[in-house]
Parts: structure tokens; C-alpha cells; sequence
């Protein structure tokens, strides 16, 4: 341990814990004076826990943290995305605080020609006032940095949500906070020289931006394999789309040639109402001519946002194949300003749902309407009860109308919903319909 005043190295743990709550808050978009309000407290009592249980108070920091961020959502589960952010701004601040604390050793020893850098001699203070001011620094020029590539953390992050590798990432930045906190504890059992400390963290901070350039790499990769796979299955709706449509046509040219040699024929007929009820009755019995295929599905045309408009023509094909009609209802042309990942994620789910519940019961359709109110947008997908549905509970983890342990779906449409500012949620019984909506505050 660096020998200097207790207050100087109270000081330097809150300082440390303050800057990673700082830019933990900032990065996820929550900072604001409550939670600097929160993050001077809990860094002033961590950084003076720490002076006596050392490297380890950093470990039970990240943990009350992630237990603080469930509390103050009132959830029970973790946020991977903001958990992730906070390990690795941890990781970080130890690395910076390290190596700033050794470059000023450097420093001093040049001033002083004192050469010993053994890390239980030093004895100036300055070095970790130096040491702080510079983190501080480090961290603007951070958040300075990621306030300007905003667009590209935002899409990076996009990928990593579209992918579901949020929690691969979460294992990889685990495993590496655990292997510096057990590096920093074992440097301080041995009380091994600044030098070589140094040297280790250099090594693994070199191995860490080595692994950083290879995950970039891995991720750029897969996210082209999956934006190939999906442009393949895009156009295979097309083609069955365009072959409904076409069906479609067909179906009504044949109707109207048809319905025109009725009428011919009619004009031919006796007058006699006995030959005309008969006619009406042959008629009804030859339904094939009637037989026009529901057309509601052209109303996807209308959707101006192609992933939304794929993902609601796949499901009406699917319901198909059940032989269930999914009717499709909109007031107007449809056009999602918001990020539609999240949107089309929330409405698979929502359709997956209603077609296994009404598969299960054998009912034969549900709805889905798109309504655009101006400032807002709400899809809704409803289908017919036969059994009564607690509301209240539908977004609990293992509720669900399906039978018992399902109900893993609606839990993270809460949760995909929990995350973004403009997304809102609302379920009813109206009718004997439940009717599941999704809210879309639209940014001007």
C-alpha cells in the first residue's frame, strides 16, 4: 500500500468509485442529480471500505450497484446492457488509476533522481493528487468521446441487441474484471514492486484491446452472415407475397368473369320468381366462384417500414399454414420513425402468442391494427379468450395464457420496452378479445 495520509487514499477510492458511477450513468443515459446524488454517497462509503479490505471493496461495489440498478427499476432481473457497460468502465478506471499513479512515480523520481519505485516507500502525496486530477481528465476526454460517436456506439450496441450477444459479452467482461481484481489482489499479498505491477497491467491491458479488435472483427462478421441470412428470408416473403397478390388477382378476374356470364344468363331467364329461386340456390351450392382469398393482407403494402411489413407478412403466411386468418387492419400509410428492431421484436412476439392460443383453443383468426395518431403509433394484436386472463400478471417471468413456465415472451417485451423512452405497453380484456398494444411515441 502506497504510504500516505488515510484521507489522501479516501480521497482516491471515492474519486475512483465516483468516476465509474459517473460515466456508468452517462453512458446509459441516466445521468441526472439524483443519481449524482446517489453516486457521491455510495462512492464515499465504498471508498471508505475499501481502505480495509483493499481491491476486494471493488468487486462488492460492481455488485451493490447491479443490486442498486434492479432496485431503483423495481426488477428482478439484470439489465445485461447497463450491467456490461459498468464492469467495463470498471476495468477501465483501474487500469487508467494505475498506470497514472505510476507515470507520476516516474515523474517525481526524475525531479527527485530517486529511483526506488518500490510501492511501499513512496512517500509523496502529491503523486496521488496528480493522479486523480488526471483520471478525472481521462474521463472527460471519454465521455467527451462517446458524446461525439454517438451514432456509432448506438449502432454497435443495435447489433449486439439484434444478435442476442449481450450476454456473451456480459461472460467475456466478467472474466475479465475477475482476472485484474485476482491480478491487484495477489500484487498486494506479495506486495510485489510498482514496477512489475506495472508491467502486468500493461500486458493485460495490451491483451484486452487485442481481444477488443478480435470481438470487433467477430461481431462485424457475424452481423453481415445474419444481415445476408435475413435479406435471403426477406425476399423469400416477397416472392410468397407477390404470389398471394397475384392469387389474389387472379381469383377476382375469374370472379368477375363469372359474375358477368351470371348476369347474361339471368337476362335470358323467365320471369317466373320459381326459376330465379332456383338459379339462386344452384348458385350458392357452386360457392367456388365466391371463393375469393381474404385479402387483408394487401394492406401490407401500406407499411412503409420494411422490416415491420416482412415480419406481419411472414406471420400471415404462417397463421395460414394453421388455417388461421390473420386480419391485418390500418387507417393509413404506415412509417416508423423510431428503431423498428425493438418494434418488430415486440410485434413477433405479440402475433407468436396470439396463433399459439388460438391454435390451442382452435379458433380461426386474430387482428393486428396499426392506428398512427400523429405524435404516436400503436399496433395492437388481438385475439378471442375462452378463459379468463389475469392482466395484471402477463408480463411476470413464467405467467402465461399457454399453460404454466411459457411465459418467457411477454417478460421481455417489458424489458426491451423498460429500456427505451418511447416505446409504452398496455394490455386489456375488451370483448372477449384480449388486445395486446404497442405504444410508439414518435421523435419529431
Amino acid at each position: 500500500m502506497i504510504n500516505v495520509n488515510v484521507w489522501l487514499l479516501l480521497v482516491q477510492n471515492f474519486s475512483n468509485y465516483f468516476i465509474i458511477s459517473l460515466l456508468t450513468y452517462f453512458v446509459t443515459r441516466k445521468l441526472s442529480w439524483r443519481t449524482i446524488g446517489i453516486s457521491v454517497v455510495t462512492s464515499a462509503f465504498f471508498g471508505f471500505i475499501t481502505i480495509f479490505v483493499g481491491n476486494a471493496g471493488i468487486i462488492v461495489f460492481v455488485i451493490f450497484n447491479i443490486i442498486l440498478a434492479m432496485l431503483l427499476q423495481r426488477k428482478i432481473w439484470i439489465n445485461i446492457q447497463d450491467t456490461n457497460v459498468l464492469i467495463l468502465i470498471t476495468i477501465l478506471q483501474m487500469i487508467s488509476n494505475i498506470i497514472s499513479v505510476f507515470i507520476f512515480r516516474v515523474i517525481f523520481a526524475l525531479i527527485n533522481n530517486d529511483w526506488n519505485l518500490n510501492s511501499n516507500n513512496i512517500k509523496y502525496g502529491g503523486i496521488i493528487v496528480l493522479a486523480i486530477v488526471l483520471n478525472y481528465i481521462l474521463s472527460i476526454i471519454f465521455a467527451i468521446i462517446i458524446k461525439k460517436d454517438k451514432s456509432y456506439f448506438e449502432n454497435w450496441n443495435l447489433q449486439l441487441s439484434q444478435y442476442n450477444m449481450h450476454n456473451q459479452i456480459f461472460w467475456l467482461v466478467s472474466g475479465l474484471f475477475i482476472s485484474l481484481e485476482i491480478l491487484l489482489i495477489v500484487c498486494d499479498i506479495e506486495q510485489v514492486t510498482a514496477v512489475f505491477l506495472f508491467a502486468l497491467v500493461v500486458i493485460f491491458t495490451i491483451f484486452i484491446i487485442l481481444m477488443g479488435v478480435i470481438i470487433s472483427q467477430f461481431t462485424s462478421a457475424y452481423v453481415l452472415k445474419q444481415e445476408t441470412a435475413n435479406e435471403i428470408k426477406q425476399n423469400q416473403q416477397l416472392e410468397i407475397y407477390l404470389k398471394s397478390i397475384e392469387k389474389q388477382y387472379t381469383d377476382i378476374r375469374r370472379f368477375r368473369h363469372d359474375f358477368k356470364n351470371i348476369v347474361l344468363s339471368m337476362s335470358e331467364m323467365d320471369s317466373d320468381k320459381n326459376d330465379f329461386k332456383e338459379y339462386y340456390d344452384q348458385l350458392v351450392e357452386n360457392n367456388s366462384i365466391m371463393d375469393v382469398q381474404d385479402s387483408s393482407i394487401v394492406e401490407a403494402k401500406r407499411i412503409l417500414n420494411a422490416p415491420l411489413k416482412g415480419i406481419i407478412v411472414q406471420k400471415y403466411f404462417e397463421a395460414n399454414s394453421k388455417d388461421i386468418s390473420l386480419k391485418l387492419e390500418l387507417d393509413s400509410d404506415i412509417q416508423i420513425k423510431h428503431n423498428s428492431l425493438s418494434i418488430v421484436r415486440i410485434v413477433g412476439i405479440f402475433i407468436d402468442n396470439a396463433l399459439e392460443y388460438a391454435e390451442k383453443h382452435d379458433l380461426n383468426s386474430i387482428t393486428c391494427a396499426i392506428v398512427d395518431y400523429g405524435d404516436n403509433l400503436e399496433i395492437s394484436v388481438a385475439n378471442e379468450l375462452v378463459e379468463d386472463v389475469n392482466v395484471s400478471r402477463l408480463f411476470k417471468m413464467g405467467y402465461s395464457t399457454k399453460g404454466e413456465d411459457r411465459g418467457v415472451g411477454l417478460s421481455n417485451v417489458e424489458r426491451i420496452v423498460d429500456e427505451d423512452d418511447n416505446l409504452y405497453l398496455d394490455a386489456e380484456v375488451k370483448n372477449d378479445q384480449l388486445i395486446m398494444t404497442l405504444g410508439i411515441l414518435e421523435d419529431n
